[in-house]
C-alpha cells in the first residue's frame, strides 16, 4: 500500500531523504540567536550553520556593524590611541600619556622627565633643559619663565592643574627680573628668548 510523502515545510529542511520504502523526514531550521550571524545558509536538504558574533577585544574598534549574514568586522587602534573591549571608535591618548603601540587597551603616563603636549602622542620627549619643567606628563614654564600663550596682563603663576600650552612648538622667554615667580606685563615686552 503506498503513502503520500511528507512535505517539509518553510521552515524546516530535509533530514532523512525519501526512499521507495521509507518516508522523508523533515527537521526545524535552527534559529540563530542574537548573538549569531547566519554563516551558511539552510537548503532543501541541509539546515543553516549559525556562528558567534565577533566581540572586538580591547585595544581594536568596530569598522563594519555585523548583518543577519555577515560577522561584525574590527579593526586595530593606532599607537596614540586606544580602547575598551566592543568599543566603536579609538579614543586618543589625552596630555601626558602616550600609546606605543597598535591595540593598546590603555595610554601609559610619561614618565619623570618626559611629556606628551599634545593628544594622541605615540611616545613621550623628554623635557627641555631650561625654562620648562615636567608635571605629570605635561609641560609648564619654570618660575620666572613664560610664554606666548599666557594672556599679557596677567601674573604668570604655576597652574594647580598643570594646564600646558597648546602647542608642539613653543617659545620661552625669561623673566626680565631674574627669579620673579611671576612676570607682569613688562616685564614680557622685552625678556629674552629661551632657546
Amino acid at each position: 500500500e503506498c503513502a503520500p510523502l511528507t512535505e517539509c515545510g518553510p521552515t524546516e529542511y530535509e533530514a532523512v531523504a525519501a526512499t521507495a520504502t521509507s518516508d522523508r523526514e523533515c527537521a526545524p531550521l535552527t534559529e540563530c540567536g542574537p548573538n549569531e550571524y547566519e554563516a551558511v545558509a539552510a537548503t532543501a536538504t541541509s539546515d543553516r550553520v549559525c556562528e558567534t558574533l565577533r566581540v572586538c577585544g580591547a585595544g581594536e574598534f568596530e569598522t563594519e556593524p555585523p548583518t543577519a549574514t555577515t560577522n561584525r568586522e574590527c579593526g586595530s587602534c593606532e599607537p596614540g590611541t586606544f580602547s575598551g573591549s566592543k568599543a566603536n571608535r579609538c579614543i586618543a591618548c589625552p596630555r601626558g600619556f602616550a600609546s606605543t603601540q597598535k591595540n593598546a587597551e590603555q595610554c601609559s603616563q610619561c614618565q619623570a622627565g618626559k611629556y606628551a603636549h599634545q593628544i594622541d602622542r605615540s611616545s613621550c620627549v623628554d623635557c627641555p633643559l631650561r625654562g620648562m619643567k615636567c608635571a605629570n606628563g605635561l609641560l609648564i614654564p619654570q618660575d620666572g619663565y613664560w610664554t606666548p600663550e599666557m594672556m599679557l596682563g596677567t601674573r604668570k603663576q604655576q597652574d594647580q592643574s598643570n594646564a600646558a600650552v597648546s602647542t608642539e612648538v613653543f617659545e620661552v622667554f625669561a623673566c626680565l627680573t631674574a627669579g620673579n615667580e611671576t612676570c607682569v606685563a613688562e616685564d614680557k615686552r622685552t625678556a629674552d628668548v629661551v632657546t
